[in-house]
């Protein structure tokens, strides 16, 4: 019999990404225990906890975060499991490591050839004038390792140097490390979400956020009011650009399973990278990587999550054959 545990980490204060709330990681449980009856769901406080779990030697973990916090310290859990050889869902921990330092991810793809925007690193009063900066406006503004348009809104976009201390600051009095600054692009946002199975499925959408002073932003406010309005591609053209830059990107990176990539066109309609998101919301209507490929009728939400367990599991243990 198969043995699957869904880890649950309780920590509300991690910064960074997860599938979502408790009743979420509660859902994705009853999907996977409909199919595969020898299912457990587990919350995680502390390593005894995943020790637990490492002694029942489950034939996989299903990670729904990247991190847990011990006494104010990062456990990776992709790593703890990997160490007890353990199968888990998702990357490796080098490989998340991409999805919490936007700058090593664009470095990283980059490095293979892949258009990603122009950028640099700020802290409050780093740079004396307009003339110190980098890149010249208008730039955009956000926090370095956030996710789901933390620290982003309305001032993020900024035209003048004035703007630019502000923002820098209120963004570093909040997070307490540099903040990221970027070429400003125009155009069109994408977010791509990618299962790398049997074969590799690739869903893109675009992402229109309300026009406001006659630009888009896609604000923390904004994605929280669940205002914005997500659409199929339907132009050939751009649907196979902004695929084919986001399978380079999820390649370059090294991405095991599943990710979304996020992608952006400059004024001319030239698509760029933005950033990963390794561990993607998977909360069922809303969430951008289900509702991708609900679009498209490729996968229902159940089927989608049975798909990742499935191809998990294909690497150690001969499980059903995988959705077509």
């Amino acid at each position: 019999m198969i043995n699957i545990e869904v880890i649950i980490i309780p920590n509300e204060n991690l910064k960074n990404t997860a599938f979502g709330s408790y009743k979420t990681c509660e859902g994705i449980y009853n999907v996977i225990a409909s199919e595969f009856k020898n299912t457990k769901m587990t919350l995680c406080n502390d390593k005894t906890d995943l020790q637990a779990v490492v002694d029942r030697r489950p034939d996989l973990v299903v990670l729904t975060n990247k991190i847990m916090l011990i006494d104010s310290k990062k456990t990776w859990l992709s790593e703890y499991f990997a160490t007890h050889n353990i199968n888990y869902t998702g990357s490796s921990k080098k490989v998340l490591q991409y999805d919490v330092n936007k700058i090593s991810s664009k470095q990283q793809v980059a490095s293979s050839g892949i258009n990603t925007a122009r950028f640099f690193t700020a802290t409050p009063n780093q740079f004396k004038t307009s003339d110190d900066l980098p890149i010249p406006f208008p730039l955009f503004v956000k926090p370095l390792d956030s996710a789901n348009s933390e620290g982003i809104d309305e001032n993020s976009f900024v035209c003048d140097f004035a703007s630019f201390q502000s923002k820098v600051k209120q963004l570093h009095d909040i997070y307490e490390q540099p903040i990221l600054v970027e070429q400003y692009l125009a155009g069109r946002e994408f977010t791509v979400a990618i299962i790398d199975a049997e074969i590799m499925l690739i869903a893109p959408i675009e992402i229109v956020a309300p026009l406001e002073n006659d630009i888009r932003i896609l604000s923390q406010e904004i994605k929280h009011a669940n205002t914005e309005i997500i659409e199929k591609i339907t132009d050939p053209d751009v649907y196979k650009q902004v695929s084919a830059i986001a399978k380079a990107s999820f390649k370059a990176l090294g991405v095991r399973d599943y990710g979304r990539i996020d992608i952006k066109m400059d004024a001319q309609n030239k698509c760029y990278f933005l950033e990963a998101n390794l561990t993607p919301g998977m909360t069922r209507g809303s969430s951008y990587f289900p509702k991708s490929y609900e679009l498209y009728s490729m996968l229902d939400y159940d089927d989608l999550i049975l798909l990742l367990v499935k191809s998990a599991l294909s690497r150690t243990t001969p499980v059903p054959a995988l959705a077509a």
